[in-house]
């Protein structure tokens, strides 16, 4: 098999193999071509004996007889012919069959160099270096991508700025007061005085003197 292939390989004597098989094709389909002109000529005399010896079986038998021989004779050369031609195409088709398998195995062979060129430089080992390789820059991009998408600076706090945003609303609703001429509701309770504290003392009144309780005495008898 081996050898069969080597004989097919080689491209130095390509052209020439191909010359012989275009040449044993031709030569093949010419002597099958000769063999069918002699076979339908065979039959021709077959046809011819047969009706001759149907008219010679009337009036002689014995050249019926001579006829009828040649005849089987002629059938017989036919079909000598006729096997040659079925050799002849048998032939063929093993020709055609071996240059289709020729070139398969041409286009299998250089299928075969192609994926060998393309895998010269690829491994196993390479494949895997190089799709850890990828995974470690995804990983890379990924983290990149992260920290740009952080802001800059400080971070600010949630009670710092919700005070600050506070202050400004109160500054807002100061200003539109103030054009509108009335006074926040804060201020009027801020102006208001603060409440006690304690226990509430009842006032008294000062103490009179001596002289005064006299004198109001002395108007109270007075008047009676």
């Amino acid at each position: 098999m081996s050898s069969w292939l080597s004989w097919w390989g080689g491209a130095a004597n390509q052209k020439q193999k191909q010359a012989k098989v275009k040449e044993a094709v031709v030569g093949l389909r010419a002597h099958k071509d000769m063999l069918e002109k002699k076979a339908a000529y065979l039959q021709t005399q077959v046809d011819e004996l047969e009706a001759q010896t149907k008219a010679a079986l009337k009036r002689d038998p014995n050249e019926a007889k001579r006829l009828v021989a040649r005849k089987l004779r002629k059938e017989k050369e036919r079909q000598q012919v006729v096997n040659s031609i079925q050799s002849m195409e048998s032939q063929e088709m093993a020709l055609n069959r071996a240059t289709a398998t020729r070139d398969e195995v041409q286009a299998t062979q250089k299928v075969t160099d192609a994926m060998k060129l393309i895998n010269k430089d690829i491994s196993v080992d390479k494949v895997d270096a190089m799709m850890e390789s990828l995974r470690e820059q995804n990983a890379a991009n990924e983290e990149i991508a992260q920290m740009l998408g952080t802001p800059v600076g400080d971070m600010q706090d949630e009670d710092e700025l919700e005070e600050e945003l506070e202050r400004m609303r109160q500054e807002q609703v100061d200003e539109e007061m103030l054009k509108t001429g009335t006074v926040p509701v804060s201020d009027k309770i801020k102006d208001l005085p603060s409440a006690a504290t304690g226990e509430l003392k009842r006032k008294t009144a000062p103490q009179e003197s001596e002289e005064e309780a006299e004198l109001r005495r002395l108007q109270a008898e007075m008047a009676m």
